[in-house]
């Protein structure tokens, strides 16, 4: 294994994992924005 493929495995395991979590916030926050404004409106 060369040091960029080493670089390159260690970036997939600590960025995908980021990511998906924050879509899923994301989601969440939508989903919690979606029910508060359903109760005003």
């Amino acid at each position: 294994m060369t040091k960029h493929s080493v670089g390159r495995k260690i970036h997939s395991v600590m960025c995908y994992p980021n990511i998906q979590l924050m879509l899923i916030g994301i989601q969440y926050c939508y989903c919690a924005l979606a029910h508060i404004l359903q109760l005003f409106f």
